[in-house]
Formats: C-alpha cells, structure tokens, sequence
C-alpha cells in the first residue's frame, strides 16, 4: 500500500474550525464535568490529523503555549504551515504518519492531544498507534479529545456509503477526477433509489439523507465517506480502546450534551436519571437521541473537583459573549420540540455579559448586575453553560502582548485570503485564546476598519479601490459584481449591516479589533465624489480573482 494507506486524498479537506478543541473550552468542559482540568497557561498541545490546519493554528496563536500537530497528507501540511508562517506562533508541524510520529524522539509530554474525525477514517493499525502515542506522551491528567461518528445513530445509513464506494472502485470515470468521480456515485445511488430497491423503500428516513448529499461539499464527501477504511464504532468501543492507554471517560466535549432537556423529553429524562453507571448512562443515551457523532474528553488519571476546590476553580472563571447582544434570541429549535430560554434569568444574564461594552467577566461580577442577585450560583452557572453550548458565550482568558501580536498577524491574513475565498471563516481572539466565527462578508469590512476605514462609505471605497488594484472580482449569490458603484454598494450594505448588527464593540471586547475601532458610533460624514476613494497604501497584495488552497 502506498503513503495514503487507503486515505481518500483525491480532494483536499474542507477548512474547518472546532471551537470545542480550543484549550479554555476544554478546561470548561472539565469543570462543568466536575472534573479536575490540565493547566491552560502555556500548554504543551498536539493535534493529530489536524486537515488545513485551521484549528491548531488558530488556538496556537490566540493560546500561548507549544503546540505540535502531524497530518500525513502534505498539500494539508504546507497548508498549515502558511498559516503557521503568518502568525509566527510556536508551532512544531508535521507530514509524518501516525507510524512515523509515533517513533520520533523529540516529542514532549502533552497537556492536550485532540482528533477531530480522525479515528473514524484510519485502520485499526493506525487506532492502535494513536492509542501508543497518548499512552507514552501524555502526562497524567492531561486529557484527549476525540470526535468520531457513532452508532446507532449512522446504522441505516451505512450501506448508502458501502454503495457509493463500491461504484468509484468498479463503475467510476477518470473523467473529471475525483469530483467527478463522487458526482457519479451520487447519480447512481439515486438511479438505486428510484428504481424501488427494497433497501430504500423500507427504510424512509433515507429519501431525506440522499437528497442532502447531493448539496454536500464534493471536499468534504470524499473524506467523510470514500475512505477504505469507515469504522462507525460505539461509544463502549471506543471508551475500551482509550482505556488501553489507561484514559478514563470524562465528558461529552459537546455542552449541550451534558443538558438533557435539550434533547430528551421527561420519560427519557427519568431513564437516563436512574443509570448508575457512566458508561452505560452514555451508551442509552446514544439510542434515546440516536446518536451520529460524538466528541468526547478522555482523562489519563481524572481527578474529581470537590467543595471548596470546585468553588474556587469556578470563580476564576470569567466569561463573555461571542455574539452581539442584539443576535442572541431566547427561542430555540431542539430534537424534541421548541425550547424558549426563561427570560426572567437569560435576559438580564445576557445584558450583564453586554455590559461595559462586552468586558469578560467572573460569576461574582456577573452577580452584581441589576436583575442578578436574586439568583442561586447554580442557576447562574447552569445558564451561562446553556449560552455557551448555544454558541453565544465562551471562556475568557487574559493574554499577553505575544499573543495579541500573533492574533494580529494571522487575523491581517485571514482578512486579506477573504477577498479572494470565503472558506476559512474564523478569526483569533487571545481573550478566548481559540476562534470567533466570522464570514466572509465580516472580515472583508474587518480589513477595512483595521486600514483606518471609519465610515461604511470610507469602508466601501477602500474594498473597491483594493479589488480593482489587484484584479480581482466580487461575486454576489454566484453572480459577478462590477467594479465600480455597483461594487461600492455592494461592500457599503455590508459595512453597514455588520455595524446595524453591532459586531464592532464585541469584536473589540475580544481584540480583533482595536479598541479606538468603536470609541462612538459612526456617523456617516458628507462624501466626495463616489470616484474619490481611499488610497490601500500598505496592503499587502494578494491577487482576488484566485482562490487560495
């Protein structure tokens, strides 16, 4: 077998981010667990399979620390390394194999080591070398995170990959490489389909997930299903494997995992209440929500957090919003019904996060905001994880002026790659030490406002003035904007929806932008001549009209 060892790599892998992978998330999630966590302050990290490098780079930058990642796949590798290069944060980057990393001699004892889908798509070799890797180089009380698709929850669907994989390796086309290749085995699975195979009609949740697969990503296809190796395993499995390495299961990395209402109606509730044993309370839960994926946190030596320790942990926590006040909403979609959040807590909980322009702020700071004292700290506590497994509140860390400056530089670069391709949609932040979710439309207005553009007009000149200078196109909803006015009112409706929407205070609070960025609201100022625009003196040149890899 050759270097891939049956790794789909006709496509290159989508450019996520993984916010639960980031070091504060993990030390939450420990906490919530009541679990004693690893040290955050400088941690010594590894990823393994870490695709375009999106996530290490990002937390590496934002984090402090070392941090050390292999990918097999060397486009993946040099991608990460241009990301690497741009923020000059303390990186130690691989093309090794598990097997290779695994023999080095240089490795240090990590804190952390994460995988996100990895352990899915190899060869139970290769589970078996990770599984050596954490036994010998992670340190008692670091922790493993770990993300892999799952039973019951893929049960029915498993053969619809069997089907597409088979028709690639006896019935697939050169022609139009790998994408090509994927689009076939779509065609035919819904030639299958629709010819009333028993298959199909007898198992009617399929219709739904086959017309989805047609609007997937062909990137993201070809790395989820068309590997040789697609191991949908259990949670009991797994738990057994990582026990090899003498790793204990700790929590769900999810938050929202951890909160039953969310996804559980009163009966199951009850089911699940009256399991005694962690791992089996895990494995019915699986069946009650029909679990698909999992991420985990596995723990070598897990402490439990008890009484006063468990307090003070808690109290030097600090927290903050990661979503303008003015997107947050109380009303929420789950798997059993519609959620509304009690607004008698969530609403001033929320306003108090918002408060001294989005400042981070510990549970007893909280508590003196007008509307929260009234409240138990367990309450305060149980909501704040509710927020932050919605996504609107993260742990806050206070960084240095290392790691705003390694945020800076990998941000200018992220912001200046958006003109050219929306698909790394993250920026760092050091008060989260990880990512804030930003598209694209966000961070072309970002990379205005950091050039000294003040004004949504000002912001709109400058993003045109930059595309004519280096050749490149705006598109719209698949359509070509011309450059010129139409442009211009194109990046002006954005400019001023990311300020209507109040994202400029909060992305200063998290130090993406400066804070003399958002000093007083702006007021639009009479303008020139729309063909008087701002001069991009200093932007570094990139060429738009070409996507990045």
């Amino acid at each position: 077998m050759n270097w891939t060892e049956g790794y789909f790599t006709g496509l290159d892998y989508t450019h996520g981010y993984y916010r639960e992978m980031n070091p504060a998330m993990l030390r939450l999630t420990c906490i919530a667990a009541g679990i004693q966590p690893p040290p955050v302050k400088d941690p010594v990290y590894l990823e393994l399979g870490f695709g375009q490098g999106v996530s290490i780079n990002v937390h590496a930058a934002a984090s402090g620390g070392a941090f050390w990642g292999t990918d097999f796949n060397p486009s993946h590798a040099a991608h990460a390394a241009t990301l690497a290069d741009a923020s000059g944060a303390d990186l130690c980057l691989f093309d090794d194999s598990f097997a290779e990393f695994a023999a080095r001699d240089d490795l240090p004892i990590f804190d952390f080591i994460v995988l996100h889908g990895v352990w899915s798509w190899i060869s139970e070799r290769n589970r078996s070398l990770i599984c050596d890797i954490v036994r010998n180089n992670l340190r008692v009380g670091g922790l493993v995170c770990l993300s892999y698709n799952c039973q019951p929850g893929w049960a029915a669907q498993m053969p619809v990959r069997h089907l597409m994989a088979q028709h690639m390796r006896y019935a697939g086309s050169e022609i139009g490489g790998a994408a090509g290749q994927i689009d076939g085995a779509l065609r035919y699975v819904q030639k299958v389909a629709a010819s009333g195979a028993a298959y199909f009609t007898e198992n009617p949740v399929l219709e739904q997930f086959v017309r989805g697969l047609q609007s997937q990503n062909r990137n993201y296809l070809g790395h989820e299903y068309l590997n040789q190796d697609w191991n949908i395993t259990t949670f009991a499995d797994v738990a057994a494997s990582l026990s090899e390495a003498k790793l204990s299961f700790a929590a769900a990395a999810r938050l929202l995992d951890h909160i039953d209402e969310f996804s559980m109606d009163l009966p199951t509730r009850q089911l699940i209440a009256d399991i005694e044993h962690p791992l089996l309370k895990q494995t019915v839960r699986d069946y009650v929500v029909n679990q698909k994926f999992r991420m985990d946190i596995f723990v070598k030596g897990p402490r439990q957090l008890v009484g006063i320790e468990a307090r003070t942990v808690w109290n030097q926590e600090r927290f903050t919003l990661t979503v303008p006040k003015e997107l947050t909403k109380l009303e929420h979609s789950t798997p059993v019904g519609d959620l509304e959040l009690d607004e008698h807590i969530y609403g001033p909980l929320i306003e108090a996060l918002a408060a001294r322009r989005y400042v981070a702020k510990t549970i007893s700071e909280l508590c003196e905001f007008p509307g929260m004292g009234g409240f138990d700290v367990r309450k305060i506590l149980s909501a704040l994880l509710m927020l932050t497994g919605l996504g609107y509140v993260q742990p806050a860390r206070i960084p240095t002026d290392l790691d705003r400056k390694r945020c800076d530089a990998l941000n200018q670069h992220l912001c200046q790659r958006a003109l050219a391709t929306g698909d790394i949609s993250v920026l760092a932040s050091p008060v989260l030490g990880g990512g804030k979710h930003a598209p694209q439309d966000h961070q072309m207005v970002i990379l205005a406002r950091l050039a000294g553009m003040t004004t949504p007009t000002d912001q709109a000149l400058y993003l045109n003035a930059v595309f004519e200078a280096n050749g490149g196109d705006l598109m719209r909803e698949g359509k070509r904007v011309q450059m010129g006015d139409e442009a211009i009112a194109q990046f002006k409706g954005l400019a001023e929806k990311f300020e209507r929407e109040g994202h400029a205070p909060l992305l200063a609070a998290l130090e993406i932008l400066p804070a003399r960025d958002v000093s007083r609201p702006h007021r639009e100022k009479p303008t020139a001549m729309i063909g008087q625009r701002p001069n991009p003196a200093g932007y570094v040149s990139v060429n738009p009209g070409r996507a990045s890899s």
